[in-house]
């Protein structure tokens, strides 16, 4: 008896295991000022979209989606204006969105949960983890004196001459 208990044990902590693994994890990497796509896909009957960043759990929403709209009060203000269905027709289970203008404050890991009709549980689908980089930006800018000697030089790197 002690080993089917075991066994079992063993099997249920697998397939748990498993069902973590599964669930699908994606990266996405945009530049500041450009928008991001969020994939999502769940059921034919979707009344339900509730897309979250895991940071954010007292705040509010990144979107939220039920009775057949966006609910923009149900969102945390820093996403107000910001964020809409890719799909507004939601064909074939389309719940991705598009975050508009992102900026390093939207850097974070966000997930995407749905329910369909006539089903009382929400099933989180996608967790996308989103990297906003900053480019063409100088650090550490460099100041050129006039007169000095050595500014010629330096602006003559810094211009490619």
């Amino acid at each position: 008896m002690f080993t089917l208990t075991s066994e079992l044990l063993l099997t249920l902590f697998a397939s748990s295991w498993i069902f973590v693994l599964c669930q699908e994890t994606q990266e996405v990497t945009v530049k500041a000022g450009e928008d991001a796509t969020l994939q999502c896909y769940g059921g034919v009957n979707i009344s339900l979209i509730a897309w979250s960043r895991t940071d954010l759990t007292d705040d509010g929403y990144v979107f939220f989606f039920s009775d057949s709209r966006s609910w923009e009060d149900e969102q945390h203000p820093s996403f107000h204006g910001r964020v809409n269905l890719s799909d507004p027709e939601m064909t074939d289970g389309d719940a991705s969105v598009i975050l508009m203008n992102v900026q390093t404050t939207d850097n974070g890991t966000y997930e995407c949960s749905t329910g369909e009709k006539n089903k009382k549980k929400q099933e989180k689908l996608m967790i996308i983890r989103l990297t906003v980089t900053v480019s063409g930006f100088l650090c550490a800018p460099q100041v050129i004196r006039q007169g000095d000697k050595r500014s010629a030089s330096k602006r003559q790197a810094l211009n490619g001459e």
